[in-house]
């Protein structure tokens, strides 16, 4: 065999090796209905109350509150990104917008912090803040701090089920191995990822479950979840499935021991064969949100089984946020495609 046909076959076999591994992130179509705080890197402190459990949604009758005129939450993204839009609000029948609030950037959680210029409107009656920075910020250190209460919050207080954080329109993101990929806007394609479910689950919200960013952020919630009841989520795609989270939904949770859910993983296109076990775990239910680490596996499809709901305080179990992550490129896999294209790019010697 000549050098030329060696150097071209190992080529070849470096493109099969590349295509086996398991290296796709997942590319968001709009990056601006990617909610950057659905992350297992994201990590939410404040100088008032713990913020960690606002990664997913608290339901009611559970809710964050920041206390004093001065109440702030500081975001750590885990890494640099473009941010253009937050959106928080409160599902009670009192609203608690705000007409006014503070936006900051900072090179580190310990600042030094830089006052963004940005607009702040309400919605729904002023349960809903709505707050547009002027100019796209792209940073890894973000902090808000509550303002002047909207006219509808006769209470004065900054009460949130809910606090998403967007990026800027007109561009695509990366998912990396960190930002949740049950986000149905964030993808150009209907039906690029759904979510149903079976046996007496019951579906409080007031609009798609995967739907990120709708203009008015409302309820989601799955509730009377009991033994073998299920959850399925959904792609239109091969997706190298690397972790699995959710959070329980307002303190109806089962933290007995006995409390025991599976996860499998089905690969046939429209995802209903599922076979493969990834997760099987018994133990107290987690009480904010979780992400668990899955064997890696490619598929279309995970289902999330509840097997045992022992009760504990709580035997109504409800889930109020799901999340899925893709792993990171292997750095195997990048020394294979460089030393292929070297290979493709190299002529015999004559």
């Amino acid at each position: 065999m000549s050098r030329h046909a060696y150097l071209w076959l190992g080529a070849f076999a470096g493109i099969l090796i590349c295509s086996a591994s398991h290296a796709a992130t997942v590319l968001f179509d709009n990056r601006q209905n990617v909610d950057l705080l659905n992350s297992d890197a994201v990590v939410l402190t404040s100088n008032t109350t713990n913020p960690q459990s606002l990664i997913g949604e608290v339901d009611i009758p559970s809710f964050w509150e920041g206390f004093g005129a001065s109440a702030n939450i500081a975001m750590d993204l885990g890494e640099s990104r473009n941010v253009k839009t937050i959106k928080m609000n409160a599902f009670f029948t009192q609203p608690y917008g705000m007409s006014s609030a503070t936006v900051e950037t900072a090179p580190s959680g310990a600042g030094p912090w830089t006052v963004v210029p940005a607009t702040v409107s309400t919605a729904d009656s002023d349960r809903q803040t709505n707050i547009v920075l002027s100019n796209s910020a792209d940073t890894r250190f973000l902090r808000l701090t509550r303002g002047t209460a909207a006219p509808g919050n006769t209470e004065n207080r900054w009460v949130l089920n809910n606090l998403r954080v967007y990026g800027d329109t007109g561009a695509t993101l990366n998912s990396g191995n960190h930002l949740d990929i049950i986000s149905s806007s964030a993808f150009s394609a209907p039906g690029a990822v759904s979510i149903t479910t079976s046996g007496s689950v019951s579906d409080g919200g007031g609009g798609p479950f995967p739907d990120d960013n709708p203009s008015l952020l409302y309820r989601k919630v799955f509730y009377t979840i009991g033994n073998g009841d299920s959850i399925r989520i959904a792609f239109d795609r091969d997706i190298d499935f690397d972790k699995f989270g959710f959070a329980q939904a307002g303190g109806f949770y089962d933290p007995s021991a006995a409390f025991h859910f599976q996860v499998w993983g089905a690969q046939d296109v429209g995802g209903t064969n599922f076979t493969t076990l990834l997760l099987d775990r018994t133990g107290p239910e987690p009480a904010g949100p979780t992400f668990f680490d899955l064997p890696l596996f490619t598929g279309r499809a995970l289902r999330f089984d509840i097997i045992n709901n022992a009760g504990g305080v709580n035997a109504d179990l409800r889930i109020g946020d799901l999340f899925v992550t893709v792993p990171e490129p292997t750095a195997a896999s990048s020394v294979v495609m460089a030393a292929t294209c070297f290979f493709l790019r190299r002529r015999p010697s004559r």
